[in-house]
């Protein structure tokens, strides 16, 4: 799949950030570091050990990450869930926040990852 498509079937806006990283081998390979971004793994621990400060902290981390690489399903549920943390509770409502985030996390990174394109040169970055 190419990195067009990639971002079709994501429902986000290639065009969008290619405007703000300005360069399509940025965006390839930023948009690869999704699914091992360490923020999201920082969320779920913290989710499943109540850190309602860290778990804060990452959500907000992915938000922004998400918001510069054009990932609106992880902008939405990330935003939610920082609100959410922001109050100062990890209850049930976050909870299920926290689902729809991971479900979204997962099907995204599932589309990163089936993309074609070669890692783009070091020089070209």
């Amino acid at each position: 799949m190419t990195l067009e498509e990639c971002y079709e079937k994501i429902g986000g806006d290639y065009g969008d950030v290619l405007t703000r990283l300005d360069s399509r081998d940025l965006v390839l390979k930023y948009l690869r570091r999704v699914p091992d971004d360490g923020s999201y793994e920082k969320l779920r621990s913290a989710m499943r050990n109540r850190r309602v400060k860290e778990a804060f902290l990452a959500a907000h981390t992915l938000k922004g990450f998400a918001l510069t690489m054009g990932l609106p399903g992880l902008v939405e549920w990330s935003g939610r869930l920082t609100e959410k943390l922001r109050e100062g509770e990890a209850d049930d409502e976050a909870d299920n926040m926290f689902g729809k985030l991971s479900a979204e996390f997962c099907r995204v990174a599932g589309l990163i990852r089936e993309l074609d394109e070669p890692e783009p040169p070091a020089e070209n970055l």
